[in-house]
């Protein structure tokens, strides 16, 4: 039973479950649970949609929504403290607000983020809505880039701005699933936001003053680089690292969350007026004065710390393109390239046993192959195979051998030993069945003989003697 079921597009849909919807009557808004289906995957995608607590007047909710990316540490931030304060204050304010949850590799995440998007557009609760801003942190702002480079091109005008949180300049780009050999990888995350300039977009930028991911005066060389005709604001947190925390600590402290939330707030209702950027007081990035602050001696906060990447299912490619499809998943080319050297695991080198090489695999994980599978995706990839079937075989029989421990320490048989019982059971019932004839065929004759007697006796008067 589902609350409400609509197609999205490609023949798949989207649908709130029974009891999806909750009420924050604190924050007045309401946060609902949504499933959606993606193409070849057999399981749904989990995300959030949050909107104003009274969606169902038109006039109360805006013509614009909100599509929030997660950072690298899905698990934690999706629906951490920043994103849950940002999602309630947007949808307090009149915003359709989406989520998604996907702990799978970047590359993955830009289709679950436009699909997200596409979800949000075509869903009841966003009639009012025409346009949408893309909001992301961490890496979640590179996908946002890149999802929004993507959408701006098809000239839909549905993008209306960016808000980029914490953005990871100098990280290093996962390069393109399909890109040609020898083409040198991304060495920063630069090339997501060359695109938007084209679109002429607001966007806007906030980091922290120790960021070592994104320090001040690269940010402002770059964006005056790929960026010269967009109105771009940038907003730098003093002492703040990227994760917006104190450097060396993790704990994102209330007043700075709000403040983020307060600037993030500022862009949209900005983006919402008529007037559009010219009022907006947030400063321009021509205006940073970047920090010339020595970067702080302590580890830098956690903001990389992402969550276990979860490897997905690959879809089924075409026939004709099944080996270059194979190369570029997951595996950066890796097996049109020929064998690569996985990375060390610490004590893997001296647990390589003879004849056995280390490289990286079909979706991009390392593995042991025989030195002749070294060079032959195919083989890899029927190996990987059947170590799986291994893997689910000796998984059921550990969870058989663990029931059987539960029932013997419960005092109840185990399948066994009630089968044993069933046999000793049918056993004595089969040895009863075929003693029954034996005993009747002893009692017939002694039935018999007393009959014969009587019959004796009355025939004995009626005999003739012979003299």
């Amino acid at each position: 039973m589902v609350r409400f079921h609509w197609p999205v597009e490609g023949g798949h849909s989207a649908w709130v479950p029974s009891g999806g919807m909750k009420v924050d009557e604190a924050a007045g808004v309401r946060h609902i649970t949504l499933d959606m289906e993606l193409a070849g995957q057999n399981e749904t995608v989990m995300s959030l949609l949050t909107v104003p607590g009274d969606y169902l007047d038109a006039t109360k909710v805006s013509p614009l929504g909100i599509v929030l990316g997660h950072g690298s540490d899905a698990e934690g931030s999706w629906r951490g403290p920043l994103l849950e304060r940002l999602a309630g204050a947007l949808a307090a304010q009149g915003h359709v607000v989406m989520r998604y949850y996907c702990p799978l590799k970047e590359q993955r995440r830009h289709r679950i983020f436009e699909k997200a998007f596409d979800v949000a557009a075509t869903s009841p609760y966003a009639r009012p809505v025409a346009k949408w801003a893309f909001v992301g942190f961490d890496n979640g702002a590179r996908i946002a880039a890149g999802v929004g480079s993507k959408v701006g091109a098809r000239g839909t005008g549905l993008l209306a701005g960016f808000a980029l949180l914490s953005y990871p300049l100098l990280d290093p780009a996962p390069p393109p699933p399909k890109q040609k050999l020898g083409a040198v990888p991304p060495a920063d995350s630069v090339g997501p936001l060359t695109k938007l300039n084209e679109l002429r977009l607001p966007a806007l930028f906030v980091c922290g003053e120790f960021d070592r991911l994104c320090p001040g005066a690269r940010l402002k060389e770059t964006l005056a680089e790929v960026l010269p005709d967009v109105d771009v604001r940038v907003v730098v947190l003093e002492g703040l690292s990227g994760r917006f925390c104190v450097p060396g600590t993790k704990d994102l402290a209330e007043e700075v969350a709000q403040q983020v939330v307060g600037h993030v707030r500022t862009f949209v209702a900005a983006l919402s007026q008529a007037g559009g950027m010219a009022a907006c007081p947030l400063p321009k990035a021509a205006e940073l004065e970047p920090s010339v602050r020595p970067l702080p001696d302590v580890p830098e906060s956690p903001k990389r710390e992402a969550s276990p990447e979860v490897e997905e299912e690959p879809e089924p490619p075409p026939p004709a393109r099944r080996a270059s499809a194979a190369a570029g998943h997951g595996g950066r080319a890796a097996a049109a390239r020929g064998p690569a050297a996985a990375p060390p695991h610490p004590g893997m080198r001296q647990q390589i046993p003879p004849g056995m090489v280390a490289v990286v695999g079909p979706h991009g994980q390392p593995m042991l192959v025989p030195a002749a599978m070294a060079g032959n995706p195919a083989a890899q990839q029927q190996l990987l195979f059947l170590q799986q079937q291994m893997m689910a075989a000796h998984m059921q029989q550990q969870q058989q051998k663990q029931q059987q421990q539960q029932q013997h320490a419960s005092g109840m048989p185990t399948p066994q030993q009630q089968m044993q019982m069933q046999m000793a059971i049918l056993q004595a019932q089969m040895a009863a069945a075929a003693a029954r004839p034996a005993a009747a065929a002893a009692q017939q004759p002694q039935q018999a003989a007393p009959v014969q007697q009587q019959q004796q006796q009355q025939a004995a008067p009626m005999a003739v003697d012979p003299q």
